[in-house]
């Protein structure tokens, strides 16, 4: 029992050693990252200013006001917000910006889930076995390969954090079922699916699934199989449930997006022109020159220095008969081939993977190396384990031959600096290779030296090949509030701005050819037209097909040009068009804008497509009637030309409005037709209807009254009570478990 013991507390304190040296070596690479100047030959990163930022102020100011913000009024003429998942509304770490600035706690939030990612990376191999040394520099590995270059969009690294979780859960529950680690298993399940990032947290479950049923398979008593991968199963579906409140209504958005449709070539590969192509991957990543450190961007791979190459040598050397090794670099190697999508060498296999029922969900095919970088993390950290624990009686001539040959590709092939990287790694290898005679003579200290003098080196060769990247820097507060004093950049005076955050009648106001497309900062409370939004209600996306054929924008509608599209802003409510220019921005008043509610005694039938073509070519007078998708009565023979009707309130989930009819009309609010709202006078339901393809129409009739549109999703409901009772059956599980209840399937 002592021994036992004695063992479980080495372990224990290993494992610890392993998260320390993660979480140090992170954040010393990670305060060098963010010490230098950038490098402007590198990715700036827009999309964090132009739409990530003002979203995070957005569902900031609203958390900060006690409300959940399920729906966005001042995007693409009103788009759900909660349900768009990338503004992670639910995700904890959103929460910070109730009590610090937007771009601190953005800040703050990457500081702490990156070292999380660290320190759960390298206790998943630690639970693995790996030796402690190298499950640490593991935890730096998956920092630096798969985190660092994407600090560029919070919700990718927020989704990646969690996938060293799940796979220290399964680790754990392999070696013995423990419903402490199960719930754990859920919960962190739950926090990915909240993260924001859905692609990266599929591309998580492809590579671990099969790794849990490795493990499974090869560590757990055959008779406790079935149990053991049953019970990890259910942990998985209970934590989706747990974040049920959140996925309902995004797969209810989905289904009203062009996602719906499924993606064409050019929608999987609309960044084609800045992404690096797969055949060039092993070069660069032996290139320690200033590169973007991520896998799916122009020059960036994810380097893990010139040492993690002589430590998968020695893994495949090693350990290449292990089922482990087989499906690390078989799964590395595929979703490398796969990265290239429809346009590489293995465009028949991407065809088959993109009709699988996830295949075809995501655009940027690239980002399936973040499968390859895992493996590539797995394969190091246990190359450098086999390094560490080579047996003196093993002769090693010829993997030290091996690796002699490696030494000379790697030099031959890679950047300048490479040659000193590679010597100083050889000598480390050939230490631990010839080394064991003394090892065993001196005892454990000398290969601890060794081991140390590896983790120094890698990470030292990180620190000074990545230095210069400056994605991080380009992050911080003063890019952002740069981007984000809106229209400061567009040369709006301050005065100006004032004037047209108090436009009466609630008129939106579209900066032309101007980002971001969210107003944050000073320009907070404007309302625009035009959006982008990965996920955007379908007939944004049909009417920008219309409107701009030309646009590479196919998350929501790029704002047309008003001589061409004149008839759109006045659609849309646009009452002022922004112009930038290098002087004074120039505002043009658009007198022909529709108000943003109005009344108007005809209609039309006419479908969505049609209503878009009248609104392209001008065909429609849109100030004398409406276009509605349903059977609509007989118009008057005289109706009278479209009047403002009195918006009472404005908020984001609720619009009231005072209405005075002389006769039967339609009350059309130039918000957008989502499914979710009601509208109501006096307590009783009007049915609404689709108006000029985009926005919502209620008939009423003659005479004073006051409508209220509501929005009370009802996917949002059923989310929050599938939560709750996720949440109940995960805490009674666990409960029970703990108290023995439950065996789990046995244990080891």
């Amino acid at each position: 029992m002592r021994r036992d013991e004695s063992a479980e507390g080495q372990d224990r304190s290993s494992t610890y050693l392993a998260v320390a040296v993660a979480a140090l070596a992170g954040s010393l690479v990670w305060l060098r990252y963010h010490s230098e100047s950038p490098d402007p030959r590198l990715f700036a990163p827009t999309d964090l200013a132009n739409y990530y930022y003002p979203i995070a102020d957005l569902v900031g100011r609203r958390l900060a006001a006690g409300e959940v913000p399920v729906w966005n009024p001042a995007s693409c003429s009103g788009i759900p917000l909660l349900a768009s998942l990338q503004a992670a509304v639910l995700y904890p770490f959103t929460w910070l910006s109730v009590f610090l600035p937007t771009a601190d706690a953005l800040w703050a939030g990457l500081w702490v889930q990156v070292l999380m990612a660290g320190a759960f990376t390298a206790a998943a191999l630690r639970a693995g076995g790996v030796h402690w040394a190298a499950a640490g520099l593991g935890g730096v590995f998956y920092v630096q390969a798969c985190l660092l270059g994407n600090l560029i969009w919070p919700p990718s690294v927020a989704t990646m954090t969690w996938l060293p979780l799940l796979w220290l859960c399964v680790e754990k529950l392999v070696r013995q079922m423990q419903f402490g680690w199960w719930a754990a298993l859920a919960v962190a399940t739950g926090l990915q699916v909240l993260a924001g990032f859905p692609q990266y947290l599929v591309y998580g479950f492809y590579w671990l699934v099969p790794y849990a049923a490795i493990l499974v398979a090869t560590r757990v008593p055959r008779g406790a199989r079935a149990a053991r991968s049953l019970w990890m199963l259910l942990a998985v579906v209970l934590g989706v449930g747990l974040a049920a409140a959140q996925v309902i209504p995004t797969l209810e958005l989905a289904g009203e997006s062009a996602r719906g449709g499924g993606l064409t070539v050019a929608d999987v590969h609309y960044l084609d022109p800045g992404t690096l192509p797969a055949g060039k991957i092993l070069a660069n990543i032996l290139d320690p020159e200033p590169k973007n450190p991520t896998f799916d961007l122009k020059a960036g791979t994810g380097y893990l220095g010139v040492a993690s190459v002589f430590a998968v040598v020695a893994m495949l050397w090693l350990r290449g008969r292990s089922l482990r090794t087989a499906y690390l670099l078989a799964a590395g190697l595929l979703a490398l081939l796969l990265s290239d999508g429809f346009l590489g060498i293995a465009s028949p296999l991407f065809r088959v993977y993109h009709e699988l029922p996830t295949g075809g969900l995501f655009r940027t095919p690239e980002r399936l190396r973040f499968i390859t970088m895992i493996c590539f993390v797995a394969l190091a950290s246990g190359g450098l384990d086999a390094l560490l624990r080579h047996r003196a009686e093993r002769r090693p001539v010829a993997l030290v031959v091996v690796m002699c040959l490696v030494a000379v590709v790697v030099v031959l092939a890679g950047g300048p600096g490479v040659g000193w990287r590679t010597l100083v790694a050889v000598l480390l290898v050939l230490l631990l290779l010839l080394g064991p005679p003394l090892f065993v003579a001196a005892g454990a200290w000398p290969r601890t030296v060794v081991a140390c003098a590896w983790v120094a080196f890698v990470s030292l060769d990180l620190w000074l090949a990545t230095a210069p990247a400056g994605v991080l820097h380009a992050y911080p507060r003063q890019l952002s509030e740069r981007y984000q004093a809106a229209f400061k950049s567009a040369r709006i005076e301050d005065a100006q701005l004032a004037g047209l955050l108090a436009t009466p009648g609630f008129a939106r106001v579209e900066p032309h050819g101007f980002f971001p497309f969210n107003a944050a900062g000073g320009a907070y409370g404007l309302h625009r037209s035009a959006c982008y939004e990965p996920l955007s209600p379908a007939q944004w996306r049909s009417l920008s097909e219309v409107l701009s054929p030309e646009s590479k924008l196919r998350g929501g509608i790029a704002n047309p040009n008003p001589e061409q599209r004149p008839v759109f802003y006045d659609v849309a409510a646009v009452s002022t068009i922004v112009r930038p220019r290098r002087g004074a921005a120039i505002l043009q008043v658009n007198h022909d804008a529709l108000p943003r509610a109005y009344l108007v005694e005809a209609a039309t039938q006419a479908t969505q497509a049609e209503a878009f073509v009248h609104i392209r070519d001008g065909t429609f007078d849109f100030h004398r009637g409406v276009l509605l998708e349903a059977e609509v009565p007989a118009s008057p023979a005289n109706p009278r030309p479209a009047t403002a009707a009195r918006i009472l309130a404005h908020e984001a989930e609720r619009v009231k409005i005072a209405v005075h009819a002389e006769r039967d009309a339609w009350l059309v609010l130039t918000d957008t037709f989502y499914p979710g709202w009601n509208a109501e006078v006096d307590g009783e339901r009007l049915p609404i209807l689709r108006a000029n393809g985009l926005y919502r129409a209620v008939r009423v009739s003659a005479g004073d009254q006051t409508v209220v549109f509501s929005y009370r999703p009802t996917s949002f409901r059923a989310g929050v009570a599938l939560s709750c009772v996720s949440a109940l059956a995960i805490c009674a599980i666990a409960a029970a478990g703990r108290r023995g209840r439950f065996n789990g399937g046995g244990t080891e």
